[in-house]
């Protein structure tokens, strides 16, 4: 890689792919690494049969259950069916895609092709801009799932939350 660096990507296939127990495999060689630092990691809890809907995803957001630190995330309604109930699916995305923690709530299953399927997908993205991402994220996503946002924590019993960095700045 550049300056004598290296990349690993894990994508879903790879993930669905991999071995049962890569994660504590990776976790392991991280631990061993030379300045190791995780950019960015997407944790995901699937409601197969509607559990959660992106709709809730936008009424918890109005009432404050993605709010951290006093301030409301955007969100955004994006798809057809929002409308019209075409079949195609919709997606509500709380918070900007530049924060470190960006949420996608979308029906995974119309995203496949079925018009039918009540799959839903919550989506975290994490991104390494004003947080430290722990290597342990690895070994318990679910917690920082949990932690991520006041609304998790209904879906998951122990959570931990990632702080944001204070930065620094000095004057001269």
């Amino acid at each position: 890689g550049q300056n004598n660096t290296m990349l690993i990507e894990v994508t879903a296939t790879g993930c669905n792919a991999a071995s049962d127990g890569w994660e504590l495999r990776l976790y392991n060689f991280i631990l061993q690494a030379v300045r190791p630092k995780i950019t960015r990691i997407d944790i995901a809890k699937d409601f197969f049969q509607g559990e959660y809907t992106p709709e809730q995803a936008k009424s918890d957001r109005l009432a404050g259950k993605f709010t951290n630190h006093h301030m409301m995330p955007d969100g955004e309604s994006v798809g057809t069916d929002w409308e019209s109930n075409n079949g195609k699916g919709k997606t509500y995305y709380v918070g900007s895609r530049e924060s470190s923690k960006y949420v996608r709530v979308y029906e995974k299953g119309k995203q496949l092709g079925d018009k039918e399927s009540q799959w839903v997908r919550f989506e975290i993205e994490f991104k390494a801009k004003d947080i430290v991402i722990p290597f342990e994220v690895l070994t318990v996503p679910g917690e920082y799932f949990g932690g991520a946002y006041p609304v998790c924590a209904q879906f998951q019993k122990k959570a931990k939350r990632i702080e944001a960095v204070k930065k620094n700045l000095e004057l001269t």
